[in-house]
């Protein structure tokens, strides 16, 4: 569970660069969000690798601390994987409908601008990508 939680940390932060920078992560600092069609659905199949990855794991097996991060993580794709739930899925969404193009910035940034999970904060401080402070 710790590899997987370290490998979705990598991959939210890497679809969400401008996150990234905001925790203090700059491995992909100088990198925009690729919210282009071919990105989105890049970023989709990504959540729904992790949902696959992380449903062959019993969360009634785990560490207490792995069992919340799984059940955090858990919340997290659902939440990308849903309309309204302003993750790639439901930009697709609002792209797909012109009465919502007027709208297309302010979801746009609604997305970039909210943080990883913040559990996670206290994950990045050790890797060996955050500069000092």
């Amino acid at each position: 569970m710790a590899q997987l939680s370290q490998l979705y940390l990598d991959a939210s932060l890497a679809h969400s660069p401008i996150t990234a920078s905001y925790l203090g992560y700059h491995k992909y600092d100088g990198r925009w969000p690729d919210w282009s069609p071919a990105g989105i659905t890049r970023a989709l199949e990504t959540v729904k690798r992790f949902e696959r990855e992380l449903g062959r794991i019993d969360p009634a097996q785990l560490q207490p601390a792995y069992a919340i991060d799984h059940q955090l993580i858990k919340d997290r794709l659902a939440a990308e994987l849903r309309v309204g739930g302003r993750g790639p899925a439901d930009v697709a969404a609002r792209r797909a409908d012109p009465q919502h193009l007027g709208k297309r910035r302010r979801d746009q940034r609604a997305v970039l601008d909210e943080p990883v999970i913040l559990i996670y904060e206290k994950k990045i401080s050790s890797m060996k990508d955050l500069l000092p402070l």
